[in-house]
């Protein structure tokens, strides 16, 4: 029979308890509790209103929102764990649940969260390509509005070959002007060999100074720890490890199991 200790090594309920119940004190217990309250107060409303766009009475968020925060507490997480696909999953089940009932919601959602741990352990991502591979692109927001961009993107790269600057910028003006786009919520960084750009709704196409950009929840920290380490010795992929380290230290929504990309330089 396995002893406790590897029991522990599997579940972070186990390493919890193990750990932290010699060392309660009244302050552990304040912060303790305004973790819980930050994270109801997050997800459960985020829950609630993608349960209205799926289509699903609000009580099924409720109840995801519990399922999450249950098994987040009993197998464990990730620094930055945080539920930004529900949204692309929520849009993808209005037609399942309208067409078949909710009966299929949960087995839906099942095998869909199957295929995405055997994708992952299969690094699948590796394979997939949004954008022309002479291009390295990122993105903040809503997934779906990412997708869509990266879509308009490569439609504008094929339209404007090796000219990433004239690209970006007929993006950001359909973008900005478009009835449909401007209501897409999202933040891009757009690189290739010689340039990199960040592409946002506003119309802004921006070229960072020293080629260093980033966006999103932790990007100042990132940007920050990167710009203090360009003058050292460190290559461009270990700048990036570093200081994506470094942010997801700081900002709780940022992740520190990163993948990185490179292009082949001139």
């Amino acid at each position: 029979m396995p002893s406790f200790s590897a029991f522990a090594e599997r579940l972070a309920v186990a390493q919890w308890t193990a750990r932290d119940f010699t060392g309660f004190t009244p302050s552990r217990i304040k912060t303790e509790l305004l973790s819980g309250l930050t994270v109801a107060l997050a997800l459960v409303p985020e829950a609630v209103a993608f349960a209205f766009l799926a289509g699903v009475p609000p009580l099924v968020g409720l109840y995801a929102a519990f399922i999450i925060c249950l098994i987040t507490a009993v197998l464990g997480g990730r620094p930055g764990m945080i539920s930004a696909a529900t949204a692309a999953t929520a849009v993808l089940m209005v037609t399942l649940v309208r067409d078949y009932g909710l009966q299929y919601l949960l087995a839906a959602t099942v095998v869909a969260g199957l295929l995405q741990i055997a994708a992952g352990y299969l690094r699948l991502g590796n394979l997939m390509r949004f954008v022309s591979r002479s291009v390295i692109t990122g993105f903040a927001g809503a997934t779906a509005d990412a997708f869509t961009l990266f879509e308009r993107l490569e439609k504008k790269i094929e339209q404007y070959p090796n000219q990433l600057m004239r690209a970006s910028v007929e993006l950001a003006k359909d973008w900005r002007t478009d009835r449909y786009l401007r209501h897409l919520q999202a933040m891009m960084i757009v690189a290739d060999t010689s340039i990199s750009l960040v592409v946002t709704g506003n119309g802004d196409v921006l070229e960072p100074e020293n080629g260093l950009a980033a966006i999103g929840s932790g990007g100042n920290y990132a940007l920050a720890a990167a710009r203090a380490l360009v003058d050292t010795d460190m290559s461009a992929e270990e700048i990036a490890r570093k200081a994506m380290a470094i942010a997801a230290d700081i900002c709780i929504y940022t992740n520190d199991k990163v993948v990185v990309e490179t292009l082949d330089a001139k």
